[in-house]
């Protein structure tokens, strides 16, 4: 079960408030931790990898045995149907290996063909991925949440089923049909948001989120707009920015993931959401991590607009992971911080606890 003090920390967070420090996630692998339970025959395939329930429920309560959560780390269980499950959901057929799924684009000739999607027509994935999540959460028992999934939105549901490129165009040549479509997703997220939701809320209707490892009180979601990397300002605003409003508030706790150095255009539309907790920052692939100093304009804009920051830290040794909170606690103070490290071992997590007063 996750520490009360931990449920606290996040409320303040999600509200941009401040306590003696920073909600801090820390995962140390133990010197000699006892056997834990060979669970190989659980994942023969990657289907079985990414969503049985038996594994993947077993294999946080083996982390339990083999990893100390410290501070405010609380375990959880994913059970992703890929990066946006909601296009499995409506039309696409997934692709599966062990590092990913991949969704194939709906088969379809015309943007148009798309009309026919929604909730009520959802494919077999829709009932199977329901079907898998309530049953992790009868295996767990209650000893840690079960997450609601990545059943993202907007326009990158679009895209997957479209395909970007075709989007791409879409936009250009028939912006009022590419706004029907995207219509169907806005409405039917709520449907499918809800119906996870209600699956896997406790007994007080506190949730998790599978992405960035954020819990709150009530509806809790991970927001994003990946696509916006291939659009202007101009046409984010028009298409993505008002279903990213009514999302916020719709629900409890929002936090935004600003994913790479493309996204970053779209920051103060973003920001200009009032409803907005909160948002988490991915520099991507080949930059420098979350604490990097080069990455303080864009934390100054957030702390302006009044959102609290998720900042994940890996890079380096576990010195440089200390040097690089420090500064980040020196420029903005611990108020709405939150911390997210890589695994490290004991030895080393004793040494940033100790160092850095958590």
């Amino acid at each position: 079960m996750m520490r009360e003090e931990t449920k606290e920390r996040f409320d303040v967070w999600w509200k941009g408030g401040q306590t003696d420090r920073p909600l801090v996630r820390l995962i140390a692998r133990k010197k000699d931790p006892p056997l834990s339970e060979d669970l190989s025959a659980l994942c023969a395939t990657p289907f079985d990898f990414h969503l049985n329930p038996e594994f993947r429920v077993k294999q946080v309560r083996n982390s339990l045995v083999t990893h100390c959560y410290e501070l405010d780390a609380f375990p959880y269980v994913d059970l992703n149907l890929g990066p946006g499950s909601m296009a499995s959901y409506l039309c696409c057929e997934p692709g599966f290996s062990f590092d990913t799924i991949w969704y194939n684009e709906a088969n379809v000739q015309r943007l148009s063909d798309l009309e026919g999607v929604g909730f009520e027509r959802s494919t077999h994935w829709w009932y199977d991925h329901l079907s898998i999540i309530q049953r992790a959460v009868q295996l767990a028992k209650g000893d840690f949440p079960i997450c609601i999934p990545d059943i993202q939105e907007n326009l990158d549901i679009v895209s997957a089923m479209r395909g970007a490129q075709n989007l791409c165009f879409d936009l250009m040549d028939e912006p009022d049909e590419v706004k029907k479509i995207q219509a169907i997703v806005d409405r039917d997220f709520y449907k499918y948001y809800d119906a996870m939701y209600d699956a896997v809320k406790d007994e007080n209707g506190d949730s998790a989120f599978t992405a960035f490892s954020i819990w709150g009180r009530g509806k809790t979601a991970k927001l994003q707009c990946d696509f916006s990397a291939l659009i202007s300002v101009e046409i984010f605003d028009e298409f993505v920015l008002p279903a990213l409003r009514r999302q916020c508030e719709s629900l409890d706790n929002t936090m935004y993931h600003l994913d790479g150095v493309g996204a970053i255009r779209h920051l103060d539309s973003v920001l200009s959401i009032p409803a907005l907790n909160a948002l988490q920052w991915t520099p991507g692939a080949g930059q420098e991590d979350g604490g990097a100093e080069r990455w303080f304009p864009l934390y100054d804009k957030v702390r302006d607009a009044g959102k609290s920051l998720w900042i994940q830290i890996y890079d380096g040794d576990i010195d440089e992971w200390i040097r690089r909170s420090k500064n980040v606690i020196q420029r903005y103070g611990v108020r709405g911080i939150y911390f997210v490290y890589g695994e490290t071992d004991e030895k080393s997590a004793k040494k940033l606890i100790h160092e850095l007063h958590f």
